[in-house]
C-alpha cells in the first residue's frame, strides 16, 4: 500500500479526532504511516469503533464491537483492532454490563497477548494487559505493564487512567493524583472512573475540599452513578461539612437505595485505606 495514501488518510483522521473526541497520539500516528494496516477499510473500521467506544454507553460500546472483529478479520495482524476489542471487553466488566465478568476478562488477556505477539513495542497491547492485571488485583505487574506502556507512549490517557487507578489502589495517592492530572491534558473529558479514582485520591491524600470540586463536576456529569454521589457525601462529612453531607447522603439513599459503605473499596491493598473510605461514608451517614 503506498505511503501517500495513509498520509492522506492520517491527514483526514488528525480532522476527525477532534471531533470525535477520541485522541490517536502523534507516535501512533505515525507508527500507523510507517507499518500500516494491510486494509484501509479496516483502519477506517477502527476509527469508526473507536469513536462509538468514546461515547462510553452501554449501546455505543455495543456498537464498537462488531467494527473491531470485523477489523482483526480483514486485517489479522492489526494490533489496534485486538487492543480495542480488548477495551470493550474490559469496559463490559467494570461497568456490570456482562454476567460473566471472569471470562471477559480471560478474553481481553488473550487478545492483549495477542497484540504484544504481533509488536512487542505496542504501547495499547501493554496498557491492556496492566488493565487485565488491575482488574485481578495483581497490582506489581499491573505496574509493569502500564509504566511500560507510558514510556512507549507518553501522550495516551487511557494509560495514565489505568496508571493512576494502579496507583490509587496500592496507596500512592500523590502519584495517581499526577497520572490522572496528565490524562487529562490529553483527554479533558473525564469517565466516571477516572472522575472517581482522581477524587477518591484527593481525598486520602487530605484534600478533602479538592475531592469535593471533583466529585461536584463528576456528579453534574454523570448524575446516576451511585459510586461518585456516595463519595460527594463523604468528601463533604470530611470537609466538615455536616449539612451538605446529609443532604447528599439522603440523595444517595433515597436514589440508590441498595447502595451498601459496608464492602466499598474493596480494591484498596492496604486496609488502613479502605477503612478510611468506609469511616468517611460512615461520617456522612452511609
Amino acid at each position: 500500500m503506498p505511503k501517500d495514501i495513509f498520509s492522506v488518510q492520517e491527514d483526514i483522521t488528525r480532522r476527525i479526532v477532534g471531533t470525535l473526541a477520541v485522541r490517536i497520539s502523534s507516535l501512533e500516528a505515525a507508527r500507523v504511516a510507517t507499518k500500516p494496516p494491510s486494509s484501509l477499510e479496516a483502519y477506517d473500521l477502527v476509527l469508526r469503533g473507536r469513536s462509538l467506544y468514546a461515547r462510553a454507553t452501554r449501546t455505543s460500546v455495543s456498537q464498537a464491537r462488531p467494527f473491531f472483529e470485523k477489523a482483526i478479520e480483514l486485517d489479522p495482524k492489526y494490533v489496534s483492532a485486538y487492543v480495542e476489542l480488548g477495551f470493550v471487553e474490559l469496559k463490559a466488566v467494570t461497568e456490570g454490563w456482562t454476567s460473566n465478568p471472569a471470562d471477559a476478562v480471560q478474553r481481553a488477556e488473550a487478545l492483549a497477548s495477542k497484540a504484544i505477539a504481533i509488536d512487542e513495542r505496542s504501547a495499547g497491547g501493554h496498557a491492556l494487559l496492566g488493565a487485565v492485571h488491575l482488574r485481578r488485583g495483581n497490582y506489581d505487574p499491573a505496574l509493569d505493564e502500564l509504566r511500560r506502556a507510558v514510556a512507549l507512549n507518553p501522550s495516551d490517557a487511557e494509560s495514565y487512567n489505568f496508571l493512576g487507578a494502579t496507583l490509587l489502589f496500592i496507596g500512592d495517592f500523590e502519584g495517581a493524583i499526577r497520572a490522572i492530572e496528565l490524562s487529562s491534558e490529553f483527554l479533558p473529558n473525564l469517565s466516571t472512573t477516572t472522575f472517581f479514582n482522581l477524587g477518591a485520591a484527593l481525598l486520602l491524600s487530605g484534600r478533602a475540599e479538592d475531592a469535593v470540586r471533583t466529585f461536584e463536576r463528576s456528579k453534574e456529569r454523570y448524575p446516576d452513578n451511585s459510586f461518585p454521589n456516595a463519595m460527594l457525601a463523604a468528601a463533604y462529612a470530611v470537609a466538615g461539612r455536616t449539612e451538605d453531607a446529609a443532604r447528599q447522603a439522603s440523595e444517595v439513599r433515597q436514589r440508590f437505595p441498595y447502595f451498601s459503605g459496608s464492602n466499598f473499596g474493596s480494591q484498596f491493598r492496604k486496609p488502613e485505606d479502605r477503612e478510611k473510605i468506609v469511616s468517611a461514608l460512615k461520617k456522612a451517614g452511609l
